[in-house]
């Protein structure tokens, strides 16, 4: 497979309006991304955008799932929009369980990983060592 983008060209830096709005002049826009030569029998694409700088620890600046196999392209700033193809979305986690547990697993999913907090649902059931009445 090949994947192009108009937004930069292979080896620049990301531009500072496709960055996260922590860094100056980052508006948290997603980039364009083009794609050709996926194997026969595709059904679906994710796409999944990850910064691999030191820097940075594998901040995920864009996951979406079930991108349809017709579908050979994003147009910058779709993320979230609904100019996104029909069926893919963007990731959305639901965890549920004893409460320590998913207080860390959300914090590992945003703070480690890079899900934007509004994709990450969270329901913590009971605490270990507590009787609730």
């Amino acid at each position: 497979m090949e994947l192009t983008s108009t937004s930069y060209a292979a080896g620049q830096a990301i531009p500072a309006r496709n960055a996260t709005h922590g860094v100056p002049g980052g508006q948290a826009v997603s980039v364009q991304l083009s794609w050709s030569g996926a194997p026969v029998g595709t059904r679906s694409f994710v796409v999944a955008m990850v910064d691999r700088h030191p820097i940075a620890h594998d901040w995920v600046h864009w996951l979406v799932v079930d991108v349809p196999s017709g579908v050979s392209s994003l147009g910058e700033g779709v993320s979230c929009t609904a100019a996104m193809p029909a069926g893919a979305m963007p990731f959305y986690a639901w965890i549920a369980g004893e409460a320590a547990v998913i207080k860390d697993m959300r914090r590992y999913l945003v703070r480690d990983v890079g899900i934007d907090r509004k994709q990450v649902a969270f329901m913590g059931y009971w605490r270990q060592g507590k009787a609730e009445v």
